[in-house]
């Protein structure tokens, strides 16, 4: 079992790599509370604080439609591609 700690430095370690890789302005990372059904932000890099506390339906706006099928989902055109959306 990984502690809480341990999964926060691989959430941001993972999280500044892929903004730097695709050269986005931020990065969040979305867990799925399996109590509740919703999706809540766990972490990121360069989060903008009105995400902070953010929790999503399953099938709710682009992160919570990718995590309901599992696939990839993206909008926007090649210079203003959102991977998650909200607020």
């Amino acid at each position: 079992r990984v502690n809480n700690i341990s999964l926060m430095v691989v959430l941001a370690t993972v999280s500044e790599r892929s903004v730097d890789l695709i050269r986005a302005s931020a990065s969040l990372v979305y867990l799925l509370d399996r109590s509740t059904g919703l999706l809540q932000v766990a972490g990121g890099s360069r989060i903008p604080a009105a995400y902070h506390g953010l929790m999503l339906a399953l099938g709710e706006d682009v992160a919570g439609r990718a995590a309901r099928s599992g696939r990839t989902q993206a909008e926007g055109g090649e210079e203003n591609t959102r991977i998650s959306s909200r607020p």
